[in-house]
């Protein structure tokens, strides 16, 4: 059953969207056909992106330089997966910008794949700034796209179901991705040694790679950081977000008790430890007392112990 409807204007109400549909008549066929399908959706989402730029009250105060740096990123020009002219959404944890219609296929991926948000709609804190400045669409594309063929890449003027079919094989088949290096080595390791190296490429790679029990596993027994705890130690507050964003764990604690949040402020890195703070890690002072002298001052160099490969001999 086809419902002949019309779209009426969005209202908002206290930051509430709500869609009003006019029923004209109601007519008994197939409404499923896929070129109505698209219009419907395109519809509603040029609809909503209308309403949202009419309400000043959604606007907050942002740096338009930020913005613009984003914009100027090599590959920002266009879609990171169609190509459209001058994306207006961003995709914080694959450091992309993507078209109107793109980024409604991408909401519906899930958070888990791509949190989207708007560049001129959505305030851009430093922290989410420094990301996109340090990913960007042909970095991105590098890794995401490596094995695909130019000729299977939608266009601007592909259909959304063609979009779709890319954006999904893209991101959650991961048919394009770029080879991991060092099959025989841990993936855990291979991330702790290019945090160490800081390596964004590398660090991007082997987290569209990794699950979250790789992201969360220790070094070794006798070294129990984590990838979060090294990303502190190395005051990267960009790898430090990236690897919140793909599941790891605050409230994993090194041999000693410390979380990252101790490693972040004996650094001094006041990035890290806002974001590590926001997210709920607690500091080595909230947790049980240890043992007199348990509590090294110093971090634990990466190649101390003996009983493991030294990180230096993994490249």
């Amino acid at each position: 059953m086809a419902m002949n409807s019309r779209l009426s204007p969005l209202t908002i109400n206290n930051g509430s969207l709500k869609l009003k549909l006019k029923r004209q008549s109601v007519c008994y066929h197939s409404c499923y056909e896929q070129i109505e399908r698209d219009i419907w959706v395109s519809s509603i989402e040029k609809q909503i992106f209308s309403s949202l730029q009419a309400n000043d009250t959604r606007k907050t105060s942002q740096d338009p330089n930020a913005v613009q740096a984003i914009k100027n990123m090599p590959g920002n020009n266009v879609c990171s997966d169609c190509g459209t002219p001058n994306p207006a959404w961003a995709s914080l944890n694959l450091g992309s910008l993507i078209c109107m219609e793109c980024s409604g296929i991408h909401r519906h991926l899930g958070t888990h794949h791509s949190r989207v948000r708007s560049l001129e709609l959505d305030e851009w804190p430093p922290d989410l700034t420094a990301v996109m400045l340090a990913i960007g669409n042909q970095r991105s594309n590098g890794i995401w796209e490596a094995k695909a063929a130019r000729s299977q890449k939608p266009t601007p003027n592909s259909s959304r179901e063609e979009k779709e079919a890319w954006i999904r094989a893209k991101y959650e088949q991961k048919e394009y991705l770029a080879d991991r290096p060092h099959r025989n080595v841990p993936l855990n390791h291979l991330l702790i040694d290019a945090i160490a190296r800081q390596e964004i490429s590398q660090v991007i790679l082997l987290l569209a790679s990794s699950t979250p029990e790789d992201v969360n596993s220790a070094y070794s027994k006798s070294d129990r950081r984590t990838p979060l705890h090294i990303a502190a130690q190395q005051g990267n507050a960009i790898f430090l977000q990236l690897l919140l964003w793909y599941g790891a764990d605050v409230r994993k604690l090194d041999l000693e008790g410390r979380s990252a949040l101790w490693y972040a402020k004996k650094v001094g890195s006041k990035d890290c430890a806002f974001i590590l703070q926001s997210n709920g890690c607690a500091d080595v002072s909230t947790l049980p007392r240890l043992r007199r002298g348990s509590l090294r001052t110093e971090p634990v160099p990466l190649d101390k112990h003996k009983d493991r490969t030294s990180l230096n001999s993994l490249h």
